[in-house]
């Protein structure tokens, strides 16, 4: 069997598709200073260069340093499912 580009492409597809469906991200923010984390995985290893940290500049991590003077808490996460409009109310 000879390959030619329809091969290439199905394989190419099917590679993506399993990559899409490998891939999971973990949402956790901190109930303590409002910092919200970014978990990106792929096969259950976190791949760091995707993953990211977010600093609210403008909202709770903001009242968190103007209270205590330092830009570090002792994080406390919470894993969020799904973001809800409860949330966005906070």
């Amino acid at each position: 069997m000879r390959w030619n580009y329809r091969h290439y492409i199905i394989v190419f597809f099917i590679l993506l598709t399993i990559s899409i469906l490998a891939t999971e991200t973990i949402w956790r923010v901190c109930t303590v200073c409002g910092v919200q984390d970014y978990d990106r995985q792929f096969m259950g290893v976190t791949i760091e260069l995707l993953s990211q940290r977010e600093y609210d500049e403008f909202g709770t991590h903001k009242e968190w340093i103007e209270q205590h003077g330092e830009p570090h808490s002792p994080h406390q996460w919470k894993v969020i499912k799904e973001p809800t409009i409860d949330l966005l109310k906070r």
